[in-house]
This record gives C-alpha cells, structure tokens and sequence, in this order.
C-alpha cells in the first residue's frame, strides 16, 4: 500500500513536471496497480484515503467561493442550471429512446439523471486555476452545479406524477401519434433488430453530433476568455463599443458556423437511416417514407437550433446584450424563427397523422382479409 500511494505522488509530480495534468499519473499508477495480484488489498485501503482527500477537495471549493457572489449572480446562476437540466434531459431522453427504450422509459431515465456531478466541481476548479473563468462565472458555476444536485432527488421522487401529468397535457390525437410511433419504433426494432451496420452508423452521428456541439462550446469560449481577440477587433473598428462588441458577434457566429453545418449533415444521415428502418417495418403508410424523413429532420432542426442558441445566448458580448437596438433585434429574430418552427411542428402533426393513419387503415383491411 505504501509503495503503491509512493508510486502515485511520484507520477504526480512526474506528470506535473511535463506540462501535464496532476490527475493524470496517479491514474495511469491507478491503471498499473489493478493489473497486479494485489490489487484488492490495495484497493481496501486506498478508499478511506480517497474519501479523505475528497473531503478535503471539496471544503477546498467552498473555501474558494463567495456565497454573495452566488446571490448577486443568481439569473445567471439559474441560466446555466435550466440550460443544463434541459440539454441533459432532452439528449439522454432521445438517446435512450433512439436505441430501443420505450417513451416512459425514457421520460424516467432522462428525469432521473438532472445532476451535473461531483466532476463538475473538478473542471470549474481547473479552469478558474488556469484563468479561464473568472471569480464570478466560477461562483455560478458552482451555484448551478448545486442546484441541479438538489432537483435530483425531487425529480425521483416525482417521475410517475411528472409522467401522468404530461400524458394528460398531449392532446388525445397527439397521444394517439405517439402511440402509434412507439409501435412503429417496437417494431423495427423487434424486425430489424437494429442491425450491427446501422447500430454502427448511428452511434457514429451521434458521436460526430456531441464532437460538434463540444467544439462549438470550446469556440465560444476562446471568443470570451482570449483578450487577444477582442484587442484585435478592437484595434480594427477603433473604439471598444457596440460596433467591436457587433463585429466580434458576428465573427463568433461565423466561427462555429462549420460545426453547425456538420451537425445538421449528420442529422440527415441519422433521419435517413431511421427512416429506412421504418420503412422496413412496414408499420406506416405505404409511400409515406419521404414524409417520415422530413419530419424526422425537422424535428432534429429544430431542437439542433434550440441547443446552438442556448449555447451563444451566455457567451454574447455583454455591449450587445445592453443595446436596446440589438436587443431588439435579436428577439425579433428568435421570434421569427420561434414562428417557422412551430409551423414546421405543426407541418410534421400532419405528416405524422397522415401516416399512421394509413398505417391504421392498411391493419385493419389486412385483419379483416
């Protein structure tokens, strides 16, 4: 045990030494060690000394936090944590549900997992010794981290009544939809067995899909943290005003424009290979697998755009978002594009109804053949 903890402070400081990450040669010592014959043993007695450092690693973190800060910051505070919940739902939700779960399944599964976690804390303390996050943005960090630990044990608690509440929310022809795509869904998956090809594809989109999203999160805060850049513009436009903040905004978007487009290539791919699938089931309507995949797409356009605003809205300059011209202008322009969204929404009801209705129609005449 001595000789194993000694080998891991060495690592340590090895790593430390090359430019590397303290945590990352205790780990490889880690990955060593569980190879050995006495590994358990080991194992045994590094707990207790695990649970101590911990501890001492988190009342680090609450020394290094101002509460007030977390008060004076409390919108942000609740931005993040809403952002947070939202996105993980959503995406651990439609995960689940992509790869075979049923709805309610589903629903409880994503309800259940709202929390950031403990490693929250560890990358918030990295980047605030680093100097990529200041004081305040650490504080609300924190503060939305602990936030979202707290609505864990609620959401628990309350996912049947959360469930029942929303069944009866959805129009009865919507939960009539529903149904019947869950049966479309079991049936693919029971028919096609989701095969290795296509397992393969789409866990392959999805992976490129999450790879985008984190690039376009490291864009936006190179656009934030890295003064060069604003110093640039600034020495451009000449004044550090609304027209640098402007100009570096639209650089910004410009930026991550490439993984935008990637992401949304890739959810077409996604809604072609989920559409084959369905039409292999022969659960919808005859002729209606170009419908199935516009609604499929606009669905995925939908949400896709969702999650990129929500992303940019925190890291906007601060002289735009003061603007009353800009503000205005960027409402009018979530507006518009809140307008075309529910009319795409209302677009795939009808493609959907359209074809489960015949998919209902066809199983009948089949029944009574």
């Amino acid at each position: 045990f001595i000789v194993a903890v000694g080998m891991a402070f060495t690592m340590a400081l090895l790593s430390s030494s090359i430019g590397l990450s303290i945590a990352i040669g205790p780990f490889l010592m880690g990955l060593i060690v569980s190879t050995s014959l006495y590994s358990e043993r080991i194992k045994a007695k590094v707990v207790p000394v695990k649970e101590l450092f911990m501890a001492v690693f988190f009342i680090s973190i609450g020394l290094q936090m101002d509460p007030m800060l977390i008060v004076y910051n409390l919108p942000l505070v609740m931005v993040i944590a809403v952002l947070f919940i939202v996105g993980k739902v959503l995406a651990v939700g439609i995960s689940t549900y992509i790869f075979g779960f049923r709805a309610k399944d589903s629903f409880v599964v994503a309800i259940s997992l709202p929390a950031m976690g403990e490693f929250a804390f560890i990358i918030a303390k990295i980047a605030l010794d680093a100097g990529l996050l200041s004081q305040e943005l650490y504080s609300s960090v924190i503060g939305a981290a602990l936030i979202t630990m707290v609505t864990l044990p609620l959401s628990s608690k309350l996912q049947e009544p959360a469930y029942r509440a929303l069944v009866r929310a959805i129009p009865k022809r919507t939960r009539a939809a529903l149904g019947r795509i869950d049966s479309v869904k079991n049936a693919v998956m029971a028919k096609n067995g989701m095969r290795t090809k296509e397992r393969n594809e789409v866990g392959r989109h999805l992976t490129r899909i999450f790879i985008d999203f984190l690039l376009i999160v490291l864009i936006l805060m190179i656009f934030n943290f890295v003064n060069e850049l604003e110093e640039a513009v600034i020495g451009v436009t000449g004044e550090a005003g609304l027209l640098s903040s402007a100009v570096l905004l639209f650089l910004m978007l410009l930026a991550i424009s490439p993984p935008v487009v990637s992401i949304y290539w890739h959810l077409k791919k996604l809604s072609m290979t989920l559409t084959d699938m369905a039409t292999r089931s022969q659960r919808i309507a005859e002729g209606s697998g170009r419908n199935l995949y516009r609604m499929i797409i606009d669905l995925n356009a939908i949400v896709m755009f969702l999650l990129v605003l929500a992303l940019i809205f925190p890291f906007m300059p601060p002289a735009v978002v003061r603007s009353p011209w800009m503000f205005m202008g960027i409402l009018l322009a979530v507006v518009v594009v809140a307008v075309l969204a529910w009319d795409a929404l209302k677009n795939s009801y009808v493609r959907l109804v359209g074809m489960v209705s015949g998919a209902g129609r066809s199983e009948v005449e089949e029944k009574k053949e």
